[in-house]
């Protein structure tokens, strides 16, 4: 094939491919009155403007504008093919800048915060009846996504779930080494003790007289506030026996103000036969703490300024061989 008729074949080709009737000018291009390449040029026609393609001999085609018509080359035509393409990748650059706007957008509603309990279930649905996903120890780095009615949606350790949002803080917690030997400790006495606290789970939803269980649900909302000497409120933070009184007030029960004085309130009961609910007392020459007791041997209390309001364990370390009595208010 000689060089003329390897030249004729791609003008055909390419004429094939330019169709009659409305097509885009690909760039500012001058008409010709006749379709010769030094022949008398009239207007100038723009980039992106429409012509009425009507004729296409030998790479020239014959456009027509609302003025005038007259030739150009056929190079200075896009064809239905590059006008699809270009829509093509216009929209595929739309929707690439959407969506990296949508990943900004959530990223900036994502914060970090970090377990402030012992160990919490994360779930599958914002309720606790629903799957445990895993579980969480205190201090775990979470990414929360959003929250909603007491939960947040998060992701820890490559999981996605819900945790209760009050068992979230958005500091690490500092803990004592005593207390994380007891914590140790309590870990791996049973899996049946892992805490499922949500803010949901509160007194509002028993009678005004309450339960233990109900007085244990409403305790674990709190872990994680801090610990203040003579405080009893969840504004200012607590004490020992501040945050006992101020769980049984919202049963409608005031209790004496000291640990000791809460020793006289209700009935005694035995280490054996606690239930959820009772408290509990400690003390090394007499006592000087107490706490609510949620079953499993573990109690709920506010501890100390290192750890706040928190859970340990009553069955080895500190607050067994200090344990005083229990009483039971309901």
């Amino acid at each position: 094939m000689d060089n003329a008729e390897q030249n004729l074949q791609e003008s055909e080709q390419t004429e094939d491919e330019i169709e009659l009737g409305k097509n885009i000018i690909e760039e500012d291009t001058k008409l010709k009155i006749v379709p010769v390449i030094n022949a008398t040029e009239t207007i100038e026609v723009k980039k992106d403007e429409e012509v009425n393609v009507t004729e296409i001999i030998n790479g020239w085609v014959c456009v027509e504008t609302q003025n005038t018509k007259g030739w150009i080359r056929k190079e200075k035509i896009l064809t239905k093919a590059e006008q699809e393409k270009i829509a093509q990748e216009q929209q595929a650059a739309q929707e690439a800048a959407e969506q990296q706007a949508a990943q900004e957008q959530a990223q900036s509603t994502q914060k970090t915060m970090y377990v402030n309990a012992s160990t919490v279930n994360v779930r599958r649905e914002p309720n606790t009846s629903s799957e445990i996903v895993t579980n969480a120890t205190m201090n775990t780095e979470v990414v929360v996504q959003s929250e909603e009615g007491g939960w947040s949606r998060v992701t820890v350790n490559g999981q996605n779930g819900y945790i209760a949002t009050n068992l979230l803080s958005s500091t690490r917690q500092t803990t004592s080494r005593s207390s994380t030997t007891r914590r140790s400790t309590t870990s791996t006495q049973s899996s049946t003790q892992t805490q499922d606290t949500t803010a949901s789970t509160t007194a509002s939803t028993t009678s005004a007289s309450g339960s233990g269980a109900a007085v244990v649900a409403k305790a674990k909302s709190y872990i994680g506030y801090k610990y203040v000497y003579g405080g009893s409120s969840p504004s200012t933070g607590f004490d020992c026996s501040g945050f006992t009184s101020y769980i049984y007030k919202q049963f409608g029960v005031s209790l004496n103000r000291t640990a000791a004085g809460q020793y006289s309130n209700g009935t005694a009961v035995s280490r054996a036969n606690l239930q959820p609910g009772d408290l509990v007392m400690f003390g090394k020459s007499g006592i000087n703490h107490v706490g609510i007791y949620i079953g499993g041997g573990m109690i709920v209390h506010a501890e100390n300024s290192s750890t706040g309001v928190t859970t340990d364990t009553i069955n080895s370390g500190y607050y067994n061989n200090n344990y005083v009595g229990a009483r039971r208010i309901f």
